[in-house]
């Protein structure tokens, strides 16, 4: 879970995923422009591969049928992560929840309990956690929690934070208990979710495989199986267009963009902001070398 999430190297980590999740969507949204039928006679190429018309057009079909295939799973996948990305998670929708009214009731849970500080003194120094763990998961039980519970252990003498962990979060009951006491502190349900981080908790139950339990499990093995073969096929169909001899990349072409694709492009540039300075870098090195090497 840590090297899902960017571990060793945070905040970093996490930056460098969020750029590649970025990446990952522009590539799905122009995979699926290139795809798009045009002026084909018949289905072969669109829903199954050409097989007479050499290896690259070969190779070519078979990344893209797979691809169409996947595209809307993999863009609902992208954008259900987005939210636990440090700028974009933590920055821009943060400020838009924010801004609406809109924040999760159970930040304090990803917070190490920061919510309440309120811990009993004795001469003037905190009282040591006098329950045990057990006593604390009696106690969860007892404001409601069911099923397998994630607990997280109380941080410079704050509360303990619990989450009975169901394959829907709308089952889920979010508690802070007192490390001394065991009094539930805050409790939080299904209800007191507004729209948004609602949304993200369903996106994140279907992008961990719990929603629909066993068969989620699978359907997101075999998805995870087709990024692998998507992988390797782009790969293939780039080494096929180098040119011959080389690894650089394939000529350039004189191609005149649509507008709704430059429109769709500059969107992505502003609502994605890593990807936007990602785009500014290589258009600034694709530049200096343009005018420092000509012919490159």
């Amino acid at each position: 879970r840590g090297l899902h999430g960017g571990w060793p190297i945070e905040p970093w980590g996490s930056y460098l995923l969020e750029l590649g999740a970025s990446w990952a969507i522009v590539m799905t949204l122009t995979g699926v422009y290139l795809w798009w039928p045009r002026n084909r006679q018949g289905l072969a190429g669109v829903l199954y591969p050409r097989l007479r018309s050499g290896s690259r057009v070969f190779w070519r079909d078979l990344h893209a049928i797979v691809g169409i295939g996947f595209a809307a799973v993999l863009l609902a996948f992208l954008v259900s992560a987005m939210p636990w990305t440090t700028l974009w998670g933590g920055k821009v929708l943060g400020s838009i929840e924010r801004a609406t009214g809109q924040e999760s009731p159970v930040g304090f849970f990803f917070t190490g309990g920061d919510q309440h500080h309120a811990t009993a003194q004795v001469d003037g120094a905190p009282r040591l956690a006098p329950l045990t763990i057990d006593e604390l998961v009696q106690r969860a039980r007892a404001a409601g929690a069911r099923g397998d519970i994630e607990l997280h252990p109380a941080v410079q003498g704050g509360p303990f934070n619990v989450r009975d962990d169901h394959p829907r979060a709308w089952d889920e009951v979010w508690l802070q208990l007192d490390g001394r006491t065991g009094a539930v502190l805050t409790r939080v349900v299904w209800s007191d979710f507004p729209a948004i981080p609602r949304f993200v908790s369903l996106g994140i139950d279907l992008h961990e495989g719990h929603f629909f339990g066993r068969a989620n499990q699978v359907f997101n093995t075999v998805f995870a199986l087709a990024l692998v073969w998507l992988s390797a096929t782009g790969f293939i169909g780039w080494y096929k267009r180098r040119p011959h001899g080389g690894i650089s990349p394939p000529p350039k072409r004189d191609v005149r963009l649509p507008g709704a694709v430059v429109a769709t492009a500059i969107a992505l540039c502003i609502a994605l902001p890593l990807l936007g300075a990602s785009v500014l870098a290589i258009a600034s090195v694709d530049w200096f070398f343009g005018r420092a090497l000509p012919g490159t």
